[in-house]
């Protein structure tokens, strides 16, 4: 081969190998790029999947804290008492359960998961009422479908689910519940808006028992504003009778204008009463009375700047005083009278918790009590 043709020959060889070096470079590339791609894929998808592992678990532990939550925002209150060493106050935790929290001499216990007594409709109304010094105790509250129900505890046998559930009594989904209590035949009454065709759909509706023929309908009273708080309360001017002279029954409820109304009845009927004030609308309200040698009425209602107030009758309505500045929105309360107004129990839940506000017919402040459930 001359030396021309080597040099051709060597330059197409090189040429090849060049070209088989760039192929290779490229491929090089490729892959490489690829594998990034791949690994940059891989990386994203981890990313994605811890994201959502993260934010699952955040979603379940909020649940989960909501679940635990002694008293969600909103829930529900009651509580009855027969002396100032024997209170009880049941409320709804976070899973729908009743729990039962007691304070017998001085001491409180319950309150936590272990003291669960049903299940009922998540942020159902509770009312309670107690006779013959907590030997018995009923518990009116709604189920998941409205039904009016009843929780009943009778010493020697604990508790059990009570006769009104065979009523199979309907109430409007936005109803609160009432109840009072009296020895004479062992006479119930509730209180709620039933559920029924206007223009009654937004009627205060009572239902009866007495123990010798059970439970009945009762009256059906004035309208309300849809979803009011009621609060019922008695008083006896006398000894009862058969007829019930000397019985006094009050209803508190708030009007379609938000002023709380009040609704009497004396042997003869019902009727309106005198009292009247203005509340932020939706407002839970609960009252007691006493008579010793006169009448006491006491009514607490909430502010639209979330204080509670309390409103006095003492031979004629007083003006209102503050008993908290610094409750929940309205968060449902409930309060008590014990030992014929020596002493008031106000219980409400603040930003963080439900709690005890104390006050007495001889004290003329509120201060805290001990009991809290966080």
């Amino acid at each position: 081969m001359d030396r021309l043709s080597r040099e051709a020959e060597e330059k197409r060889q090189a040429a090849a190998a060049a070209e088989q070096k760039r192929k290779a470079a490229e491929k090089a590339a490729a892959e490489k790029a690829a594998t990034e791609k791949a690994a940059a894929e891989k990386a994203a998808v981890e990313k994605a999947a811890v994201e959502r592992a993260a934010a699952e678990r955040a979603a379940a532990e909020r649940t989960q804290n909501l679940q635990n939550q002694s008293i969600p925002s909103g829930h529900s209150i009651a509580a009855t008492a027969w002396s100032a060493w024997h209170i009880r106050v049941y409320f709804q935790d976070g899973r729908g359960g009743v729990r039962e929290s007691r304070h017998d001499d001085g001491v409180w216990s319950g309150g936590d998961a272990r003291s669960v007594l049903f299940t009922a409709k998540m942020g159902t109304p509770l009312s309670v009422i107690s006779w013959d010094n907590g030997q018995q105790i009923r518990i009116y509250y709604l189920s998941s479908q409205d039904m009016l129900q009843e929780h009943c505890y009778s010493a020697g046998h604990g508790w059990y689910h009570g006769n009104l559930n065979n009523q199979w009594i309907r109430v409007a989904p936005s109803s609160k519940i009432s109840a009072i209590h009296w020895h004479v035949d062992t006479s119930i009454r509730v209180y709620f808006q039933g559920k029924s065709l206007p223009p009654a759909s937004c009627a205060i509706q009572e239902y009866c028992y007495c123990g010798r023929s059970g439970w009945c309908r009762g009256a059906t009273l004035w309208n309300a504003r849809p979803g009011s708080s009621i609060a019922a309360t008695r008083w006896f001017s006398g000894a009862l009778d058969s007829v019930h002279r000397n019985l006094h029954i009050r209803i508190y409820y708030q009007d379609e204008q938000s002023y709380i109304r009040e609704l009497c009845w004396q042997v003869g009927g019902w009727s309106k009463g005198g009292y009247s004030q203005w509340a932020l609308g939706g407002t839970p309200i609960a009252a007691f009375a006493w008579h010793d040698y006169q009448v006491s009425i006491r009514v607490f209602w909430q502010d639209n700047y979330r204080a509670l107030f309390e409103s006095k009758y003492v031979n004629g309505w007083s003006g209102a005083s503050s008993v908290a500045n610094d409750v929940d929105e309205r968060c449902h309360f409930t309060a008590v009278e014990l030992q014929n107004g020596q002493h008031y129990r106000v219980y409400v839940r603040d930003r963080t918790a439900l709690i005890e506000k104390c006050n007495g017919r001889y004290g003329g402040y509120w201060f805290n009590g001990v009991f809290v459930i966080r």
